[in-house]
């Protein structure tokens, strides 16, 4: 009888996929037959346990079946864009889904500060010298060619690394992001007025935007709409480094807002926040070494009619006249939330807050270090660093990290 059985459990393992234990060839008696595999070498493996012989069985967050362990894993690819992560965490390695961290992990050559990837229908890609008409990847277009090409379905602009002078300054008046690791606009040596202005819902990530000079010299003027700007740096703009107005909402995190203003005639130094929407953030900014005139609104942060609580942030030796002296001079009217409002540095041990090239990264033995503690959803610093790297979060735009 025992043949008989084993004889059939041969046959529809042949049939149906199915399989008898190699240790022991009785396996199958009276065993349903989709237990079993397929014939091997004249003899029946083992019991279906994995996903080789049923790749189907791989299904919800583990879609893919590794045939070396026979296991259902998230994904296979290594440190790149992969098809079977989810959009919020598009980049697969060691066979786990999680966020970009350079433009190189995306298809479409744009990791977003939020750590997805840029679909390549909606991106114009520019470069310093680019000569190409299409803007994209292959062939980038230089800064004038590809912001005439930003429309609502090619509305993410992104900047190759390099300098690009902006002499007339860059209007943005249509819903767009501007994505750009390592990428300076500057307008240093062009005529005066903002670097960039906005009138609709523009978000900055990664630029670095400086050299806005005379009196209406600023760096970001928004005027309309939204503003979002992350892990930005905006330094050395002699009228100061943004200015929000008029409903605009605002929302500013993980940015260095640095040696802007100047001590005769600036109206402010580093951010006025002039009657925005009262939804506006402004969560773990480093806001230091600024500088306004005596009539201004004070070297560090200012609120006029929307008094913006500044939250979780580095407010710093920032003066009037060229003078840091007193907390009106770092905040004019701006609440503060577990932010380090100070009249100098010294505390804060910043890496090189003194000769060029300046860095405002901490260094360990900070006052800012573990100190962030008003509640918030932000989970990474400047450079793309976990927050926290250790008991508590940090405040300003860095998280201190060994």
């Amino acid at each position: 009888m025992k043949n008989v059985i084993n004889a059939m459990c041969v046959a529809s393992a042949l049939l149906v996929g199915a399989a008898c234990n190699h240790d022991n060839e009785n396996y199958c008696e009276g065993a349903p037959q989709n237990d079993c595999r397929a014939l091997v070498d004249g003899r029946v493996d083992g019991p279906v346990t994995g996903c080789k012989a049923a790749p189907d069985k791989c299904t919800g967050d583990k879609p893919v079946c590794d045939m070396t362990t026979d296991t259902c894993v998230p994904c296979l690819g290594s440190n790149v864009e992969d098809m079977s992560c989810p959009t919020a965490a598009p980049v697969c390695s060691s066979q786990a889904c999680g966020v970009c961290t350079a433009d190189a992990q995306c298809s479409s050559g744009v990791c977003r500060a939020d750590g997805t990837c840029s679909s390549a229908a909606n991106v114009i890609s520019v470069a310093p010298g680019g000569a190409g008409n299409i803007c994209d990847k292959n062939s980038p277009c230089d800064l004038t060619t590809g912001v005439g090409k930003i429309s609502t379905s090619k509305n993410v602009l992104h900047l190759a690394p390099g300098n690009y002078p902006v002499n007339a300054g860059l209007t943005l008046a249509t819903d767009v992001a501007v994505v750009g690791r390592g990428a300076t606009l500057d307008r240093s040596a062009g005529s005066p007025g903002p670097v960039v202005s906005t009138t609709a819902g523009v978000t900055l990530e990664f630029v670095t935007v400086t050299g806005g000079h005379s009196t209406n010299g600023v760096g970001i003027n928004s005027t309309a709409g939204t503003l979002a700007m992350k892990r930005t740096t905006i330094y050395g703009n002699t009228a100061g480094g943004i200015a929000a107005s008029a409903g605009v909402t605002a929302t500013i995190v993980n940015n260095i807002i640095v040696r802007n203003g100047n001590p005769s005639n600036a109206p402010f130094g580093g951010v006025s926040l002039n009657a925005v929407n009262a939804a506006t953030i402004f969560d773990f900014n480093t806001v230091a070494d600024n500088d306004a005139g005596g009539a201004g609104l004070g070297g560090g942060v200012a609120c006029v009619g929307t008094l913006v609580s500044v939250r979780n942030s580095i407010v710093s030796n920032n003066k009037m006249n060229g003078m840091s002296t007193g907390a009106t001079t770092q905040l004019f009217n701006c609440p503060a939330t577990t932010s380090a409002v100070l009249t100098n540095s010294s505390t804060l041990k910043f890496k090189n807050d003194t000769i060029d090239p300046y860095d405002y990264h901490l260094t360990t033995g900070s006052v800012a270090i573990d100190t962030a503690t008003t509640t918030s959803t932000v989970d990474n610093d400047v450079d793309g660093d976990t927050r926290p790297q250790g008991a508590g979060k940090d405040q300003g735009a860095d998280e201190f990290k060994q």
